[in-house]
């Protein structure tokens, strides 16, 4: 180490360098031979990775902090893995994978926080997410050329608000709550995009069948079908119902009133009261919202009513709502909104 900078000249292939502090390289990417190599961030609190703005390499990038964020204040490029252990990756200037590149380890934990960009025609899933939520969207079934890349990057907001409102007559609404941005980078790809929901990011899921994944177009959304639907109301994946030519912003529709995506929930909690259950829930948003159908299980699988609350219709403010289970059942009990 000199002058506070690391001499990097001595990590041979396939050697690792756990690096506590910040990375700077104030020369050019052919300065660090890191083909075959691993650097790990392992710091607490946030560490950056600097250059002179030039797009600086890693064979193997590991990110295994106890604490804080890895901060790319320059575009950083990946040979072989980006390895999320624990730590996000606030990647504003870009994150950029090599076509045999692979991502390992993503979870709520550690993903990466802004745009993401891969080369390639190799079927991907891009952890990206926002908050401490990671929402990964992924493109498979890719044709076109190793230089061709698309670019993802995931939002927590309302997409009506930032693009428009109006829908295609099979769809009776989209999500008020998130939506991803799925551009081609280079080249001309095509691909089919896979979509994921969670709770409760996604605002509620609660027919499979009715989901669909939505494309807007610069003037309407467009219903781009369900094809290949895993999981479940808690959590899951669906892809469009053919691989797609034309890319934009992305998110998750329905085509009935189920799925009631516009409600933005804010929290749900159960308290145990004496002899009674109190059931408390707040909303930042609610479009058309009729009511709130609180049930219970004895399981995660099979439930049963207990009690419908008024919805408020159209609201853009936090609204908290209360309800009780008069007559609980002994033992553990699970309710769901």
């Amino acid at each position: 180490q000199t002058g506070g900078f690391l001499d990097m000249s001595f990590v041979g292939p396939g050697g690792t360098l756990q690096l506590a502090g910040d990375w700077y390289n104030l020369s050019n990417d052919l300065s660090f031979d890191e083909f075959m190599s691993t650097v790990e961030f392992n710091g607490n609190g946030n560490q950056s990775i600097t250059t002179t703005g030039f797009l600086d390499f890693f064979g193997v990038l590991r990110v295994n902090k106890p604490s804080g964020d890895l901060v790319q204040n320059d575009p950083v490029g990946i040979r072989n893995n980006i390895d999320l252990l624990q730590g996000r990756v606030m990647s504003a200037p870009g994150l950029r994978l090599n076509p045999t590149a692979t991502a390992t380890g993503y979870t709520d934990l550690s993903f990466v926080h802004g745009p993401m960009t891969k080369l390639g025609t190799t079927d991907f899933i891009y952890p990206v997410g926002k908050g401490n939520s990671l929402r990964p969207a992924a493109l498979i079934g890719v044709t076109g050329s190793g230089t061709d890349a698309f670019t993802v990057e995931y939002f927590a907001a309302d997409p009506t608000v930032v693009y428009g409102t109006p829908i295609e007559p099979t769809l009776h609404h989209v999500s008020e709550c998130e939506y991803w941005t799925i551009d081609r980078d280079t080249g001309t790809p095509n691909a089919t995009v896979r979509l994921s929901w969670d709770s409760p990011e996604s605002c509620g899921v609660t027919a499979l069948p009715d989901l669909r994944v939505a494309r807007w177009s610069g003037a309407i959304w467009e219903d781009r079908g369900q094809l290949n639907v895993t999981g479940n109301t808690t959590a899951g994946t669906l892809e469009t119902a053919v691989q797609q030519t034309l890319f934009s912003p992305w998110t998750l529709a329905s085509t009935t009133t189920q799925n009631p995506l516009p409600i933005e929930l804010l929290s749900f909690s159960a308290t145990a009261e004496l002899d009674r259950v109190r059931l408390d829930w707040s909303t930042a948003s609610e479009r058309d919202n009729a009511y709130f159908m609180v049930e219970r299980g004895r399981d995660t699988q099979l439930f049963e009513e207990v009690t419908e609350v008024p919805g408020a219709g159209n609201s853009l403010s936090t609204l908290s709502y209360q309800a009780f289970d008069g007559s609980p059942w002994s033992g553990t009990s699970y309710y769901r909104l």
